[in-house]
């Protein structure tokens, strides 16, 4: 099952900003956004700054009921 199987996307892979893996067959990856705080450049800058809006908008439509949003 590829990811937009499993979020039922109804997208191919040309439509989507990542690659559509099996996730069953996926090594899970995590990055540790504290990794990118000694980097001084713009592009970990922007990368930080990306992380955090993510984080706070999943946090405050989970705080919302907003289900959808969410996931």
């Amino acid at each position: 099952m590829r990811v937009s199987q499993k979020y039922s996307l109804g997208v191919p892979q040309a439509a989507l900003d990542f690659v559509d893996i099996d996730v069953s067959r996926d090594v899970r990856l995590f990055v540790d956004p504290g990794s990118l705080l000694p980097i001084g450049s713009p592009w970990a800058a922007e990368c930080r700054s990306l992380l955090q809006h993510y984080f706070h908008t999943v946090l405050d439509a989970v705080r919302q009921g907003d289900k959808v949003l969410a996931r």
